[in-house]
């Protein structure tokens, strides 16, 4: 336990899982975290770690005012490089790493900020049991912080978020197609009529999380990336069971069947939170060539579907997509990145990195 000013820092053992979720529910109605801090999210994920982790709890006076998990993990690099990692919200296990933490960070009571997670960084900072701290999907609010706190940062990947706004949207007369370029337009509607030929376009949702489970196996299906996919492997597809088994109910996920007459055209898995609709996967049968963008008809009938049912923003996550360049513009992006602790193996590894990319 550390205390910096009026915040006090405590990273302990996770012990009971069950007795943490009222703890983290009720921080959760206080704060304003993404979905991917909810603890639908985090508490499935918890019941998925097979190592032991880490609560990471700040306290203002007897309350709570913040929480996120650490889990410890050692990895070795270059064959020199030994480095003992905290992975902040995630495993750093690659396999259950696929599942993709976006707005990640510390949950945190509603109203505070830049100045907490400061006092939080430097607290860090003096602690012995790590040498990096891994932030998957954090803003660069993060990053500045950290720095702040005197802690050296890499940046191993940024990826832009692309999100539409639908009351701005709903504002200006509600109709998507007009924010498209000319060119998106053109490929929208020509993909529209082919789609339409085989039938009327429709989208089903799932009417409870059984049928929800049925769609996410059409949708596993239609997953063509391999390992690298969100349902590849065992771990995924079991997270993916007991999320639904838990999220649907509270209506904080859905699962979309996209049909042209009776034709299957695709499936969408969103999740639905304080006003956003997530798009966090996709899957759609391929057309016969390139005229058909799947991806770009189902979006826009989603689009449409959440600005109708008053949802504010319709959120594609980060990473490059031509769908989501077609009907939405790049925001902030998002980082993947290690904290470091003054090491002279990491400033030699960082050196050795700038000289590669200067002779590349």
């Amino acid at each position: 336990m550390s205390a910096a000013g009026r915040w006090r820092f405590e990273i302990a053992p996770v012990g009971d899982v069950a007795a943490l979720e009222p703890q983290w529910r009720a921080l959760e109605e206080n704060a304003d975290g993404s979905f991917f801090l909810s603890w639908s999210w985090i508490g499935t994920w918890l019941q998925s770690l097979k190592a032991p982790c880490l609560l990471l709890r700040i306290r203002d006076g007897a309350e709570t005012a913040g929480l996120a998990v650490l889990v410890p993990r050692t990895v070795r690099r270059h064959a020199v490089v030994r480095s003992r990692q905290w992975h902040l919200n995630a495993a750093g296990d690659p396999d259950l790493d696929r599942l993709a933490i976006e707005y990640n960070g510390v949950l945190l009571r509603r109203g505070l900020g830049p100045d907490v997670l400061a006092a939080l960084f430097a607290f860090l900072r003096d602690q012995a049991g790590w040498q990096e701290c891994v932030l998957p999907g954090v803003s660069r609010g993060f990053v500045e912080s950290a720095r702040a706190a005197g802690l050296d940062c890499v940046i191993d990947h940024a990826a832009p978020d692309f999100a539409i706004d639908l009351a701005a949207l709903k504002a200006a007369g509600g109709e998507v197609m007009a924010t498209l370029s000319a060119n998106s337009r053109g490929q929208l509607r020509r993909a529209l009529r082919l789609a339409e030929a085989q039938g009327a376009l429709t989208l089903t949702p799932a009417r409870d999380a059984a049928q929800a489970q049925e769609f996410l196996g059409h949708l596993q299906n239609l997953d063509r990336r391999g390992g690298q996919g969100a349902f590849s492997t065992p771990a995924r597809q079991a997270f993916h069971r007991r999320l639904l088994a838990v999220a649907v109910p509270r209506g904080e996920a859905e699962l979309i069947a996209v049909t042209a007459g009776e034709i299957p055209f695709g499936y969408l898995y969103n999740f639905l939170y304080r006003g956003r609709v997530l798009s966090y996967q996709t899957g759609w049968q391929r057309g016969p060539d390139n005229r058909h963008h799947p991806g770009l008809v189902m979006h826009y009938l989603a689009i449409g579907r959440a600005m109708r049912a008053g949802f504010q923003v319709y959120d594609f996550l980060a990473g490059e997509a031509r769908y989501k360049r077609s009907l939405a513009a790049p925001g902030e992006a998002l980082l993947w990145c290690r904290l470091q602790q003054p090491r002279l193996l990491f400033h030699l590894e960082r050196a050795g990195r700038f000289l590669r990319g200067c002779l590349s």
